[in-house]
């Protein structure tokens, strides 16, 4: 009950915890890269036609080279620029750059003519629309009054954009805010002029249109001062046209794809560039709107379901790599059809659901194993108990052929000493028997099977596979008779009668494996094997030694140990079996 208590609250938590961060500026930051790569994946299959072509008019470096006078007294120049813009023409034209203020006649009789006439001759023939943008002091920045009058209030639009908060301008507005006033923005206002349908506001569709090529305005001088007119109209008629800056360092701006055809691998691009993707949004089906904010909370709740599916790894995985890429190609589909659906957060939330249930799980199966090892630790074999934990040993019955040495111990006269103590002293001492007898078994990777009363049935090979049982088994006599002399001499402190005990050891095959009922069962070895060591221990007293081998473990261990062959020994129940001894006091190889 505890465990589905838990699971239901690390359900709730998830599904809390997914919506608010769906709603975090963190999953609005994430959803922003996605959406770039969206763009730019878009982009890379095939890029949405644009309704009508736009072009920039640029003023770059080499602009300033081929024109002697100060940007401010241009009006010349931007006078046979408009002009020029008349004869081609173009489908509207846009200015995206600071128009002067006031007049300059002052300097020269007649300096504003040329612009104004030539704003007079464009909007005779071409829609015209004139940037606004503010001052140093946040002020809306005037224009001379006559470039109002000839163009019209209803030509003035305002050229900022508001980046999001990584400083990528994704989105744009039909309105801009100051204070109580808004005020139209430059494609909102070519928007309302053009009769196109535009949105309030949105994502800039960069999925539309080729990248944007530029001419430079000298260039574009060069060709009506030479009369080219043809030229003109090649390259402007029926186009959109902006007019602004394209320098390297001055009103530049980060977006999310490479969008500059004479920059190809630049992101840090032209603010101009924006209002003509924002137009081209506009034109070929409007801005981008997002998706209802109850479809991300769904989405959310879905995603949170994956938690249910934490308890089962594999599925899990599975299920959720399918979930994100079809999340990623659906929210793909609908941005190419002009909806965002936040995809980011939604994936953020699912792999938080999976994740956490896959850690709950975890921590809860690290809790289980460390009760169950502080609970049965005492009851079985460390290395069976690590084996069951691992889910190398399986719960059902039956077992497999391993090759294994048995050893077999028993105490001498134990059940006749028995009969003249206290029960209670019987099994003290039994106690603090099994405990020093156990650590050396243990120690060499020995399993034991279970305690017959006095007597200690273990074995070597399994669960771990060992190089040489038979060498372990002996190591662990050996280790068992010294460690004994050390509890006799405790004993004899305590005015405590010694023990003596026998040991035998067989290697053969056995069947290693639980045995018992369904409800009731231990995992052991059973077998002729198993026979013959414990009868083996009975012939350490024929022998007079304490430690009694067969010819199979006598052969894996080899000369080295110095073995007494015994000859051929009567084993009750069975054929005569060939017999060694050891004795502690005889020198062996190795150490402990």
């Amino acid at each position: 009950m505890r465990r589905k208590t838990l699971i239901l609250c690390g359900f709730a938590l998830v599904l809390s915890l997914g919506i608010a961060f769906w709603l975090s500026p963190w999953a609005e930051w994430l959803d922003d890269k996605a959406v770039d790569q969206q763009f730019r994946l878009l982009r890379s299959i095939a890029v949405k036609p644009a309704a009508r072509k736009v072009i920039v008019v640029g003023i770059n470096d080499d602009t300033f080279d081929a024109l002697p006078e100060p940007m401010a007294l241009w009006h010349p120049h931007i006078g046979d620029l408009f002009t020029a813009m008349s004869v081609a023409p173009a489908a509207a034209v846009s200015v995206d750059i600071v128009l002067p203020e006031r007049s300059y006649d002052f300097l020269v009789a007649g300096y504003d003519r040329k612009l104004l006439s030539g704003l007079v001759a464009m909007k005779a023939k071409v829609p015209v629309f004139l940037g606004q943008t503010v001052d140093d002091t946040g002020y809306l920045r005037n224009l001379f009054p006559p470039l109002i009058s000839l163009a019209g209030l209803e030509a003035l639009g305002m050229v900022l954009v508001r980046p999001d908060g990584d400083g990528t301008v994704r989105r744009y507005q039909r309105y801009l805010h100051f204070g109580d006033t808004q005020i139209l923005t430059l494609v909102g206002r070519m928007a309302e002029a053009l009769d196109l349908d535009m949105r309030g506001e949105g994502l800039i569709d960069y999925s539309v249109g080729e990248a944007i090529e530029y001419v430079s305005l000298q260039d574009v001088l060069a060709w009506w001062e030479a009369g080219d007119t043809l030229r003109i109209a090649e390259t402007f008629a029926d186009r959109f046209v902006f007019f602004g800056v394209v320098l390297p360092f001055t009103d530049r701006h980060d977006l999310p794809v490479r969008l500059a055809a004479w920059e190809p691998d630049s992101y840090h691009l032209p603010g101009v560039l924006i209002h003509a993707q924002a137009l081209r949004s506009v034109q070929s089906g409007g801005l981008i709107a997002p998706a209802p904010a109850w479809t991300g909370v769904v989405a959310v709740m879905l995603m949170s379901l994956l938690w249910w599916l934490g308890g089962r790894p594999v599925l899990a995985v599975s299920v959720t790599v399918l979930v994100a890429l079809g999340l990623w190609a659906g929210s793909t589909w609908m941005l190419w059809h002009g909806t965002f659906f936040p995809v980011a957060g939604v994936l953020i939330v699912g792999l938080v659901a999976v994740g956490g249930r896959m850690a709950t799980e975890g921590a809860l199966s690290f809790r289980e194993k460390r009760r169950l090892r502080r609970s049965f630790s005492r009851y079985v074999s460390p290395h069976v108990l690590s084996e069951i934990l691992a889910g190398g040993i399986k719960p059902e019955l039956g077992g497999e052929r391993r090759r294994v040495c048995v050893l077999f111990s028993d105490i001498r006269d134990f059940t006749t000493r028995s009969e003249s103590q206290p029960p209670e002293y019987s099994v003290m001492l039994l106690n603090r028997y099994f405990e020093v007898m156990t650590r050396a078994i243990h120690h060499y990777d020995g399993t034991i099977g279970t305690f017959m009363g006095d007597g200690i049935f273990a074995f070597y090979g399994a669960p771990r596979a060992l190089d040489n049982p038979s060498l372990n088994a002996m190591l662990t006599a050996k280790r068992m008779l010294a460690h004994l002399e050390v509890f006799n001499k405790t004993l004899e402190k305590e005015n405590i009668e010694v023990i003596r005990i026998g040991i035998g050891l067989h290697t053969g095959d056995a069947v290693i494996g639980h045995v018992g009922s369904r409800t009731r069962n231990e995992y052991t070895a059973i077998g002729d094997t198993v026979n013959t060591a414990a009868r083996l221990e009975g012939v350490t007293k024929l022998i007079g030694l304490p430690l009694a081998i067969s010819e199979d473990t006598a052969a894996d261990l080899g000369d080295e140990w110095l073995l007494k062959d015994c000859g051929l020994q009567p084993v009750r129940g069975r054929r005569d079996v060939r017999v060694f001894g050891w004795q502690s006091d005889v020198p062996e190889p190795g150490q402990d």
